[in-house]
């Protein structure tokens, strides 16, 4: 596959990774699991296992923040390729306390889809808000791909708390 420009790559993937990079270290407030195993300094899954969205425990910084969860593909349709980038995968929102039993969904879970030749990095961002998100729509499947993350943040007024990512890997056998 070539190899393309960084013009045609959304400017939102940018603003993901450095996001990203500015909390990734702050793991300890948010646990993500796939079935056994945590989701922990971009550890590789086999895509198989993530067909059910994970399981979220929330170590809460504030009750009376609500909190908004979003997973993102950095590298659709391929990493070397990542046109369609930042992917959304899921969003749920205005939950408050230490699981998203209360979440309201934006956008419903999508499963991991690698191709067999490849991985992608998968980036689950914890924000949180002094307000409930309004009521919108739930995001429909045209509207993931260049998802514009930056201006969701902003309309939205969220802060990011934490960010932790995996790689899911195509390349794993069933």
């Amino acid at each position: 596959m070539t190899h393309i420009s960084d013009e045609q790559v959304s400017s939102d993937v940018t603003y993901l990774l450095h996001e990203y990079d500015a909390k990734k270290d702050n793991v300890t407030i948010m646990t993500i699991t796939y079935g056994d195993r945590k989701v922990i300094r971009e550890n590789s899954f086999d895509q198989h296992k993530t067909h059910a969205h994970p399981t979220v425990e929330i170590d809460t910084v504030s009750s009376e923040a609500y909190y908004t969860l979003i997973l993102i593909d950095t590298d659709a349709p391929h990493k070397d390729n990542p046109i369609n980038s930042p992917y959304l995968h899921w969003i749920i929102a205005n939950f408050q306390g230490t699981t998203i039993v209360d979440a309201h969904t934006l956008c419903t879970y999508q499963a991991p889809k690698v191709g067999s030749d490849d991985k992608h990095r998968f980036i689950f961002l914890l924000y949180e808000s002094n307000e409930p998100i309004g009521a919108l729509p739930i995001i429909e499947q045209e509207k993931r791909r260049r998802f514009p993350l930056k201006q969701f943040v902003e309309e939205n007024q969220l802060t990011l708390v934490t960010a932790t990512a995996c790689t899911i890997d195509g390349t794993i056998e069933k």
